[in-house]
């Protein structure tokens, strides 16, 4: 065995496995598997290490549930969760199935990393996620996590997805987005793991996707724009530069410029099976430069003022008028965090100021945020920042 461990052996017996209940995983014999003894205690089993010259297997083995094992079929736990438990063993076998050694192993990162489950392995290679997006830092670990590093790990990738569907589908996100576009970027949160912090996020269900023409959503356009950008922020100088959208979808990824957040890590089936994205803080600052450069008016920062006269609380959207010197109405589109907010200002017939981003092209101003103008300013033609 190349794996020598040092910790002192246990008995034997209560370690045996010919009487397997399920087989999870086999090639060329049992590789992941549970046993249930005559005390009805479930064992989950984890080949570590097949070595050949002495005929022997070694396996990681953990006490389980029935849960745990329909959530890891299911793919919402990983091996590597099953595996990271208070009580675990290696255990040496024949090729017989017969035990010969067992070891208590004080936890599954005491395991070289050659003879243990990567973290984010599955069961299935379908039920990889769609993305897993980890946040790196100093200090990151369960138990000690800010909520504002939570945050980021559910509303960056959230706000990048929309921003990179928005733009290869345009037709689909005026307004409020029909209720399928929505599930495309608003993904199911599967898993979290203090590793230093992860969210793992998995597709929604393909008939929560359909839209009113019966048509799915289909990924592919935008993750075919986010994979050129990863290759552009790789090596800059030989790939074409991304357009703005990308960019700015890539800037909700990032890293802050500050703060506790050092780097961020993406993998999953939007990423491409088994690979892996880092970026970093001098990413962060080539992806903003290269935002500053563009010379786009497809998106201003603006802040308006007037009163809500009309609103559409199915596609949440309202209309902006008696604006201060502005004739012109102004269709506003706003999230469910301001729909309180929104509602409140209608009825009292308050006048409102907001800001926010103002899409040229669809001629919609996106809310940022809203709140009473106890002042009235004539609205600006100029954006605030650009």
């Amino acid at each position: 065995m190349s794996w020598t461990i040092t910790t002192p052996n246990v008995a034997v017996e209560p370690f045996n496995p010919h009487e397997i209940s399920e087989v999870l995983y086999d090639f060329d014999g049992p590789k992941i598997f549970v046993t249930i003894d005559s005390d009805r205690l479930m064992r989950f089993w984890y080949e570590s290490l097949d070595d050949r010259i002495t005929k022997t297997v070694r396996y990681l083995v953990t006490t389980t549930t029935e849960s745990q094992i329909q959530m890891l079929k299911s793919g919402k736990r990983t091996v590597h969760d099953l595996l990271k438990q208070p009580w675990l063993w290696a255990v040496d076998c024949s090729y017989s199935m017969d035990p010969q050694n067992a070891w208590v192993i004080d936890e599954i990162n005491d395991v070289p990393p050659d003879y243990r489950p990567k973290q984010d392995a599955t069961l299935f290679l379908e039920h990889m996620p769609l993305l897993s997006y980890r946040l790196v830092g100093k200090g990151l670990r369960e138990g000690e996590v800010p909520a504002s590093v939570i945050a980021k790990a559910v509303t960056g990738p959230t706000s990048a997805l929309k921003r990179l569907l928005e733009a290869v589908m345009p037709n689909e996100s005026s307004g409020r987005p029909e209720e399928s576009f929505r599930r495309s970027y608003d993904l199911p949160a599967v898993r979290f793991a203090f590793n230093s912090f992860e969210v793992s996020f998995s597709a929604p269900a393909e008939e929560k996707l359909e839209s009113a023409k019966g048509e799915l959503v289909v990924y592919g356009n935008g993750t075919s724009k986010l994979k050129d950008a990863f290759a552009w922020l790789t090596n800059p100088s030989k790939h074409e530069e991304p357009e703005a959208y990308v960019l700015q979808a890539l800037k909700e990824l990032a890293p802050p410029a500050h703060g506790q957040i050092e780097s961020v890590e993406l993998r999953g089936q939007l990423i491409g099976n088994f690979q892996q994205v880092l970026i970093s803080r001098s990413d962060r600052k080539t992806i903003t430069q290269a935002l500053g450069k563009k010379k786009t008016d497809e998106e201003q920062l603006m802040q308006v003022t007037g009163v809500i006269r009309e609103l559409d609380k199915d596609h949440r959207r309202f209309t902006l008028r008696n604006r201060p010197d502005c004739t012109e109405d102004l269709i506003c589109i706003f999230t469910e965090e301001h729909y309180d907010d929104v509602i409140e200002h209608f009825a009292n017939d308050a006048l409102i100021s907001a800001t926010g981003r103002y899409k040229t092209s669809k001629n919609l101003f996106e809310v940022g945020d809203i709140g009473l103008s106890f002042t009235i300013n004539v609205d600006s033609p100029k954006p605030l920042l650009s």
